[in-house]
């Protein structure tokens, strides 16, 4: 993936420590394509066309402030809500109709709600959902309110206020008026709903493996699968065959782990689905693109990492959410902190390693290595090895045609030893997670003095000793022979030494000796 253009603004207010939300698009008529995202106070306007330097040419204050603004669209009509105590602003419209020379505001209406924390719009129907809504001022509160949008849709007129089993909704999904609920920590809530709000309870999920506080979801092209996220620390993405919704069942559980080895508890935000690919924004690890041509097995493609300087999955930093549906392909994503990203698919990485082993097996690393390379244009794939975890070096060139690789390093040094395997597409080098392994420093040998300077090896050798070398604080002093015994000179000054000893295999180590005073 690529980026085309980044809006970040200093100035704009900052409210513990985040700065922006949520991210959407339009496609207009004319072939103009517009991104907006929200920050604290205002909602922001940019013009994405492709072919022109993408720029901001309008935005929108609607009065209050919140960390929490989130966006749908129905023909050519914007619906923002915001979600903070003390937020006023209700349903707010936006008429996109003249763009991009401005964006014309209609009005809000906060008669029915003060705030909410999510919206969708049902286009089959025409109905807008608004999820976990509530009024400041008399505590008023509702799962999901239903509006009609077909006979005005400047002005969403009220269907009902609903209240479900599941409680408090905090995202969905709606097609053809059934709703896929997140209700949090109450689990997934499939509903029927008809034309007047009424509804139909189909199915629950709850109690499943790596189960959080279930955040949102959205729905396989095919409508024959939901994939959803947890918005919290550890839980893998869930993949689910809803095609019977009173039997919802998970088939495959996936993450993103952008920072692996060292850590794996990611926090995936909110995932999309784009004809095969799932698309999710992540905290802390930018937005991932797994291929779901084959449903239950999705492969990773490609990511972009919005927030690179993260070094943990701690606290909520990165991407907030993603509009991957612009006419041209390219992507719109938000970061909490960075801004406003339109981002190119046109790399999506054709190579994928399925898996990569380092084990320890004696004195040597075995390496097992698994390609997904079918679309892959290069010849090879290059195995690379550090001693400090910073400066690699290619030590084996790995044919990309081969689906499955073992080999193995020889010649491991004691500590620690890093593997990673690169490989280059369009000009850009790549990188698989890094692995250790790690020997010890003195592979179980040890130094035992035998006489005043004479030495033995506490076990038998198991490989041959290259060179044994006598080390002062200073300097080098001189190599030794080790025959029976390794016997030191008579002349050493008290002191403290080392004795450096090397192995056929280029493994070492070096232990402390001490010579009294006679």
């Amino acid at each position: 993936m690529g980026k085309l253009y980044q809006y970040d603004d200093n100035s704009l207010p900052v409210v513990s420590g985040l700065v922006y939300s949520d991210v959407w698009g339009y496609n207009a008529p004319s072939g103009v394509e517009i991104g907006f995202m929200g920050s604290n106070d205002s909602i922001h306007f940019f013009n994405v066309t492709p072919g022109i330097t993408p720029y901001e040419f309008d935005s929108y204050a609607p009065g209050g402030r919140s960390l929490w603004r989130e966006f749908k669209t129905y023909k050519n009509y914007a619906y923002a809500i915001a979600d903070q105590y003390n937020t006023y602003e209700g349903l707010v419209v936006i008429d996109l109709s003249y763009v991009p020379d401005s964006i014309h505001y209609i009005g809000r209406d906060s008669s029915t709600f003060h705030r909410a924390h999510m919206l969708f719009v049902d286009t089959l129907k025409g109905h807008l959902f608004v999820a976990g809504s509530s009024k400041n001022s008399t505590g008023e509160a509702h799962d999901l309110i239903m509006y009609d949008l077909n006979t005005d849709p400047a002005h969403p007129q009220l269907i009902k206020k609903i209240d479900l089993p599941g409680n408090y909704v905090h995202d969905l999904y709606v097609n053809n008026d059934t709703a896929y609920c997140s209700h949090g920590y109450n689990g997934l809530y499939i509903y029927k709903f008809d034309p007047l709000g009424n509804y139909t309870t189909l199915g629950s999920i709850d109690g499943y493996p790596e189960e959080g506080y279930n955040h949102s979801s959205w729905m396989s092209p095919d409508k024959k699968y939901l994939v959803w996220a947890h918005q919290t620390a550890d839980k893998g993405l869930k993949l689910a065959d809803i095609s019977n919704p009173a039997n919802i069942a998970i088939k495959k559980l996936f993450r993103s782990t952008l920072l692996a080895p060292k850590y794996t508890n990611s926090i995936a935000h909110n995932p999309y689905y784009r004809d095969s690919l799932i698309i999710v924004s992540y905290y802390h690890d930018g937005i991932q693109i797994w291929n779901a041509k084959d449903p239950l097995n999705p492969s990773k493609v490609a990511y972009y990492d919005t927030e690179p300087a993260d070094s943990t999955y701690a606290g909520y930093s990165g991407a907030w959410g993603a509009y991957p549906y612009l006419a041209s392909g390219n992507m719109l994503v938000s970061d909490i902190r960075n801004g406003f990203f339109l981002l190119s698919l046109e790399t999506v990485l054709p190579l994928e390693i399925t898996s990569f082993e380092a084990i320890k097996n004696g004195s040597e690393v075995h390496l097992n290595i698994k390609l997904n390379a079918q679309e892959f244009k290069g010849q090879y794939i290059y195995l690379q090895k550090s001693t400090d975890g910073r400066l690699f070096e290619t030590i084996e060139n790995i044919d990309a045609k081969q689906n499955s690789i073992h080999t193995i390093d020889p010649s491991p040094i004691s500590g620690k030893n890093y593997y990673r395997l690169q490989w280059s597409e369009s000009g850009k080098s790549n990188y698989s997670p890094i692995r250790v392994v790690q020997f010890d420093q003195n592979q179980g040998y040890e130094w035992v003095q035998k006489s005043e300077s004479s030495y033995e090896l506490n076990r038998p050798l198991q490989q041959h000793i290259s060179s044994i070398t006598l080390i002062s604080l200073e300097k080098d002093l001189m190599q030794l022979n080790y025959g029976s015994t390794l016997d030191l000179p008579n002349n050493l000054s008290p002191g403290i030494y080392f004795i450096k000893t090397i192995f056929e295999n280029k493994q070492e180590f070096i232990q402390k000796i001490i010579i009294a005073t006679k």
